[in-house]
């Protein structure tokens, strides 16, 4: 987490990846991430990224959903950003 920006999904699929059986590596994932952290490795995404929300709705969930991010969490930055 200090190192790749990335959503839960994505942060999952990599475990996955590396042999970790998937409600393993999704309990791990869901203690170390709460919503708080999620919002914050959105913003360090769009930061690092240099994304834009108002560029297109679109593209920008599009971008952050492939990332791995909650429809939730996306929903409450671009609420954030506006």
């Amino acid at each position: 987490l200090l190192r790749r920006v990335e959503g839960p999904g994505k942060l999952i699929a990599l475990l996955q990846a590396r042999g970790i059986d998937r409600r393993i590596a999704e309990a791990a994932v869901r203690k170390a991430v709460s919503e708080t952290v999620e919002m914050d490795l959105i913003r360090r995404f769009i930061h690092q990224k240099r994304l834009d929300s108002q560029s297109g709705d679109f593209v920008f969930r599009q971008t952050l959903r492939k990332s791995g991010f909650s429809p939730s969490a996306i929903r409450r930055s671009l609420e954030e950003a506006n």
